[in-house]
């Protein structure tokens, strides 16, 4: 023992401690008692929790009740000690013994509202929690309203929640963490409009609410009213200039407005705060990607994965510019490292097997489409893009089963009719494109998609009777 104590003194030599906790940590190596009063013991203890030594932090406990028994300060830190062990059933003792001596204490009840939440008694949490608001002497609403917000959260009671973060607000106009988590809390109810209009309101009451412009912002961008998001984003930073959120998010306004110019620029931008960032860097060689500037981009994907080898988003650009610069090989080797980094992720597959089939590896193209429609919601977009791979291929018997499918699966979509007619005439069988076209021109508007999509059957002469037929009618 007097070894281990030796080593613990070696341990925290050259940490700040305080003379107290010195004098303690001598007396443990020593093994001698002497007198600390409770504000003594509360240091010694804080020493050791800023340190994770749970352990020790409980011998002090332990020592400080030994002389102060009937401290409830000491108790308390029992509890919490508790709590951070994970012995939850400990901790909610503790604190029924004091409760009734101290049944107003904001901080013995927010130790029990913790205890019941990692319990998942979010009910008994809550009761705990509107009981404290509807008290007259409760100074912290601000904190109460937020642990609610999260307890109905973790219900799933999204709008019991979005009540809750807004009382937070209101309690504190300029709490980020509220309008931000009063955003998602708008987004994953869907009722992006509603969020829309409360912080609309809520810039129109508080002009210099820097979160509330934030916020609004990142509402009008979800919505896809992207200039509007624009407009919120700049109100926003005309109060703080330099704030990385807002620009990060007018940033990516820019680029879902396909401006990708302005977007490098914001990036850039945000570069000039934050240089060693991977994602900042990342949303760089997206630009230069999207401008066609590809060994600009594969230069900033790289130096994004120099600094952080496993970042998706980098690895992923470097994959399609790599295409891009004929360097198929290290596409396709990236993409393999991307899924199986992000295993399901439908998306990631959904490319690696268009970068598959446009490589002439036929066979592992359609496992990686088959397992991107295992894992994804987009059944649609994703069996047009295998439709095409197999048409690409050759394999036209194939591809019009899946034409099959589709129409079974998605219904009535002119595009799915697209894919129906170009693999009908290309397998020879003229007619039968004719009538699926004669019936797609009967069901839907004649759009351009057609011609973009199979410019050849518009050199067939009864397909353009039709199609002119159609156009006249």
């Amino acid at each position: 023992m007097e070894n281990q104590f030796e080593d613990q003194n070696d341990d925290y030599e050259g940490l700040p401690s305080s003379p107290v906790v010195q004098r303690y940590i001598r007396l443990l190596k020593e093994k001698r008692d002497e007198f600390f009063d409770v504000e003594e013991f509360q240091s010694i203890i804080d020493h050791y929790v800023n340190l994770f030594d749970l352990e020790e932090a409980s011998l002090a406990i332990e020592k400080g009740l030994v002389q102060h028994p009937e401290s409830f300060d000491l108790s308390l830190r029992k509890a919490h000690i508790a709590l951070l062990s994970g012995n939850i059933e400990d901790c909610l003792r503790v604190i029924s013994s004091f409760e009734l001596l101290h049944p107003n204490d904001e901080e013995l009840m927010a130790l029990k509202i913790e205890a019941y939440t990692y319990r998942g008694d979010h009910d008994k949490a809550i009761v705990l929690i509107e009981n404290l608001l509807n008290s007259s002497g409760v100074r912290d609403r601000v904190k109460l309203n937020i642990q609610l917000a999260e307890q109905y959260t973790h219900k799933s009671n999204l709008l019991e929640a979005i009540a809750a973060w807004k009382n937070a607000i209101a309690a504190d106009p300029q709490l980020e963490l509220a309008h931000l988590e009063l955003r998602q809390a708008f987004i994953k109810a869907d009722i992006v409009e509603e969020g829309i209009r409360y912080f609309r309101k809520r810039t129109d009451e508080h002009p210099y609410s820097f979160p509330a412009w934030l916020e609004l912002a990142e509402c009008y961008l979800h919505h896809g009213e992207v200039d509007r998001a624009l407009s919120a984003f700049d109100y926003a930073l005309a109060i703080d200039e330099d704030h990385i959120i807002a620009l990060a998010g007018k940033g990516s306004a820019f680029f879902h407005n396909d401006d990708y110019p302005s977007s490098l620029e914001v990036f850039k931008q945000l570069n000039g705060i934050l240089p060693d960032d991977p994602t900042v860097i990342c949303s760089i060689g997206e630009c230069y990607e999207q401008l066609e500037e590809y060994p600009l981009a594969n230069d900033y994907f790289l130096k994004a994965l120099d600094i952080s080898p496993e970042h998706i988003e980098a690895r992923l650009g470097h994959a399609i510019v790599s295409e891009h610069l004929d360097d198929s090989g290290k596409a396709l080797s990236q993409m393999e490292t991307v899924v199986g980094l992000e295993p399901d992720n439908a998306e990631y597959w959904y490319i690696f097997a268009e970068l598959l089939s446009r490589n002439d590896r036929f066979e592992k193209s359609q496992l990686c489409f088959e397992r991107s429609l295992q894992l994804s919601d987009k059944k649609l977009e994703y069996r047009l893009g295998q439709i095409d791979a197999l048409i690409r291929a050759g394999e036209l018997e194939t591809a019009l089963d899946k034409v099959q499918v589709c129409f079974e699966d998605e219904g009535d979509q002119p595009i799915i009719y697209h894919r129906g007619i170009k693999v009908l005439y290309e397998l020879g069988q003229r007619t039968e494109c004719l009538v699926l076209l004669e019936m797609m021109l009967e069901r839907h508007e004649p759009t351009e998609e057609l011609r973009s999509y199979y410019p050849d059957i518009f050199e067939d002469s009864q397909a353009i009777e039709l199609l002119d037929c159609d156009r006249h009618e």
